[in-house]
């Protein structure tokens, strides 16, 4: 009897549930093709999906981090007259500060189409993160066949030049109707990219760069939305070993959409534009690549009450902005509840909430032949040495059956030595995979 059954026992009762619907939908998984979105897919992309199924049902998960997160890591950034700038890809090497402290390599990792597309940095600037992205993608597709895992935290077409948010600093992504001056009429986005209305856009620049960044407004956010689309579909279509192989990438698309934070939650986008945004933004990226080497991903955060059920217009539930099974080929959620306080009482009760979640995501992931993930979790604010623990308590859990979990650059490791030895624990156990595990996710003949 594990801690929280001993003080929670109807967690009992929620596992021994969640194990026996786990094992029957298990039963028909191994027996039907995986659901993915998109046919032909290459024989790399498809692979990855029916990897990470194989992965699951083995009781195992891929260990995956997010890097380089382009702020931060050296691996990316270099320092100029403006603070920081992308390195020349003859500049790049593969490291990362997890590498340095375990010599752990990637199969999957996470970064973001923010840096690389976009008005808000200057042409310039995202040329050089292009330049370099590519780099780092095609050595790690060489060295490692590691998948890219692209989140989008997509600026808001209507933020001004030089904008600071008193908190995070320069984020124009953060930028949302609630923020000091921005224009309230212009409040929903999604609504007017799909509309086509609005007011000229585009017009914001980071203050470094709006002296020398031509300044070209955009019609309306439908227009700038568009130009953005039409840049990703560029830089993914650069994403080719050096044979010429597309790489496979993952494209997951406006998370944590339940919370009111990002500018596609809760108080600015309803279900309907969400879900109808998401399709349009699949719709032209498969239109523009082919597609054929595009996964899809959908990922709430933790604030949802239920799993509800496709369609049902509710907010508030996992499935309620789901776009369809058409539009996404892997789908999950981030949750940094797991392990994160001092306080033992809710630290169960956080981990009882990640697990009951986990397995209801399994449960469905696995009724629609699709597999799932933690797309991102961490030891964000943790004093807890024994992070890890928790964390492989969670995914190890009855009934949870996620093919990878992936730790947010800059909270993966715990700031102890008690935490860094409860790391490389965790990555001692046959349960973790990493390369070095002899993984290759886009081997149709792996294992």
């Amino acid at each position: 009897m594990n801690v929280i059954e001993k003080r929670y026992p109807k967690a009992r009762v929620a596992s021994w549930c969640a194990a026996l619907a786990f094992a029957l939908t298990t039963a028909a998984w191994a027996d039907a093709p995986t659901n993915q979105t998109a046919t032909p897919l290459t024989p790399q992309a498809k692979a990855v999906v029916e990897n990470l199924r194989r992965i699951a049902d083995a009781g195992q998960f891929v260990y995956s981090w997010t890097h380089p997160w382009q702020e931060t890591d050296p691996a990316f950034r270099a320092a100029d007259g403006d603070g920081w700038r992308a390195k020349d890809p003859d500049e790049f090497t593969f490291s990362s500060r997890f590498n340095d402290l375990t010599g752990e390599e990637p199969v999957m990792y996470f970064a973001d189409l923010r840096f690389v597309v976009g008005t808000y940095l200057g042409e310039a600037q995202y040329a050089k993160n292009r330049a370099s992205l590519t780099a780092m993608i095609r050595k790690a597709w060489h060295d490692y066949h590691a998948v890219p895992v692209f989140s989008w935290h997509v600026e808001n077409p209507y933020v001004p030049s030089g904008w600071k948010d008193p908190k995070h600093g320069e984020a124009p992504y953060r930028y949302r109707h609630s923020s000091k001056g921005y224009p309230q009429k212009n409040k929903y986005v999604f609504r007017e990219i799909l509309e086509g209305t609005g007011d000229p856009c585009g017009f914001g620049r980071q203050k470094s760069c709006t002296a020398s960044a031509p300044v070209t407004t955009n019609a309306n956010p439908r227009a700038w939305y568009d130009a953005r689309l039409e840049e990703i579909a560029s830089f993914l279509d650069g994403l080719k070993g050096t044979d010429g192989t597309p790489i496979p990438v993952v494209v997951r698309l406006f998370h944590e959409c339940e919370d009111d934070w990002q500018w596609w939650g809760l108080g600015s986008a309803s279900v309907k534009e969400y879900v109808d945004l998401f399709r349009y933004t699949v719709t032209r990226l498969r239109e523009r690549t082919g597609g054929a080497h595009l996964l899809f991903a959908y990922s709430p955060d933790r604030y949802w009450w239920n799993m509800g059920a496709e369609g049902d217009n509710n907010p508030h539930s996992f499935m309620g902005r789901y776009p369809g099974d058409g539009f996404v080929d892997i789908f999950g959620y981030d949750d940094y509840q797991i392990g994160t306080e001092t306080n033992m009482q809710i630290t169960v009760k956080r981990q009882e909430s990640a697990i009951q979640k986990m397995q209801q995501i399994t449960a469905e992931a696995r009724r629609r032949g699709k597999v799932c993930g933690l797309f991102e979790t961490g030891a964000i604010g943790s004093a807890r040495p024994d992070y890890y623990d928790w964390l492989y308590k969670a995914l190890t859990a009855e009934g949870v059956g996620f093919s990878f979990v992936n730790l947010w650059g800059g909270y993966e490791i715990p700031r102890t030595p008690e935490g860094k030895e409860c790391l490389k624990r965790f990555l001692a156990q046959p349960k973790v995979l990493t390369f070095r595990d002899g993984i290759d996710l886009t081997n149709p003949n792996y294992p």
